[in-house]
């Protein structure tokens, strides 16, 4: 009796689960940024660099020993001004964090920075202290 009742429930809760509707598919990053979600394009701070990453990662690629096991945490580009001991750089700053691999080949531990990007070129960058 028992295996009968068993068959019964498992054939409803089957035909109840196929009647339902699909859910929607994840939400990819790619897909988290619309074309609403980018600034447009301005004189004073350039293009929004879409490929913020990967303008960091080739800048850092020179500056780093062992470039290929380095540890990137990255935020969002946000428009606007930094104070340098220049004058003004005008663009898009975006703080990062790296941790890489020392001549030893001990990671040093991560360590913050910024960077101004303007039309996808670096124009400033200074370490972060605190």
């Amino acid at each position: 009796m028992k295996p009968l009742v068993l068959a019964c429930l498992v054939a409803v809760a089957a035909s109840s689960f196929a009647q339902t509707e699909p859910a929607a598919p994840a939400q990819t990053p790619a897909a988290a940024a619309t074309p609403a979600s980018i600034p447009p394009d301005s004189p004073k701070f350039g293009v929004y660099p879409i490929a913020y990453r990967e303008i960091i990662t080739k800048w850092l690629a020179d500056r780093l020993l062992d470039p290929s096991t380095a540890k990137l945490e990255f935020n969002e580009p946000q428009a606007g001004e930094i104070k340098t001991k220049a004058g003004t750089a005008s663009g898009y700053s975006v703080e990062f964090r790296v941790d890489s691999r020392n001549k030893f080949g001990m990671y040093t531990g991560f360590q913050k920075f910024r960077v101004v990007i303007k039309n996808g070129e670096i124009i400033w960058s200074d370490r972060v202290r605190g």
